[in-house]
């Protein structure tokens, strides 16, 4: 779309990857040393249970503002990667005195398994941590764009090298089509198990004897005893 001249952009795939779970992860340029490794999703299923003890950022391709490893990435400003915490306590009456200094104080990025864990338990801190950070991805990935052709303005290859950045990024990140259904069908089944209904249903199931099962965390909801 670039390439053909399209500078406005509907940032809804972003909003809907986040909806349904996942954590953008991708950039461009690719760098070097990735061009020929093996392709690889333009983002991760938070759902997923491996993510469950996964004390690691979201992206692996942006750092937090508050690591001091992987200098050589740039950093995610967002509010999951570098969330900020101010220091200024609430003053509750007026003979209290504010602090000398109120400045915010960066923190360690949320991690996979946090999020994991506020999906899976309903928590909509969850959607709103994703939701800011696939914005912010997307939001480097044109700002890189912009970067690159401005750099190329005055090359006369600027068309050839233009499309070998894309040649380059479509051969490292697959497309998002079976990683968008997937986080789409764990989305269903936490909704299923846990989300608005969860105790009608298990009721019904109840009366009809027919327990609910949910494939990701099997929950078999019994039928109550018949006395003796």
């Amino acid at each position: 779309f670039v390439k053909s001249g399209v500078d406005l952009f509907d940032s809804h795939f972003a909003q809907q990857a986040a909806d349904w779970g996942v954590a953008l992860d991708f950039r461009f340029r690719v760098p070097p040393s990735e061009v020929d490794e093996t392709p690889v999703d333009i983002g991760v299923n938070v759902y997923e249970v491996e993510h469950a003890m996964a004390f690691v950022r979201l992206a692996k391709s942006l750092r937090g503002g508050a690591e001091e490893g992987d200098s050589d990435l740039p950093t995610c400003p967002c509010i999951a990667c570098t969330p900020k915490f101010s220091s200024t306590p609430v003053l509750h009456s007026s003979i209290d005195e504010p602090p000398s200094t109120s400045e915010a104080q960066l923190a360690p990025p949320f991690t996979r398994g946090y999020i994991h864990h506020l999906l899976h338990t309903h928590e909509m801190t969850a959607h709103v941590l994703l939701a800011a950070h696939n914005l912010e991805v997307l939001s480097r990935f044109f700002a890189d764009i912009r970067a690159f052709l401005a750099e190329l303005s005055s090359s006369p290859d600027a068309e050839d090298r233009f499309a070998e950045e894309i040649r380059k990024f479509e051969k490292r990140y697959k497309r998002p089509d079976e990683l968008l259904a997937k986080a789409k069908l764990s989305w269903e089944e936490v909704n299923l198990a846990r989300g608005k209904g969860r105790l009608a249903r298990e009721k019904a199931a109840k009366e009809t004897e027919n327990p609910v099962e949910i494939t990701q965390h099997p929950e078999t909801v019994l039928p109550d005893p018949v006395p003796s």
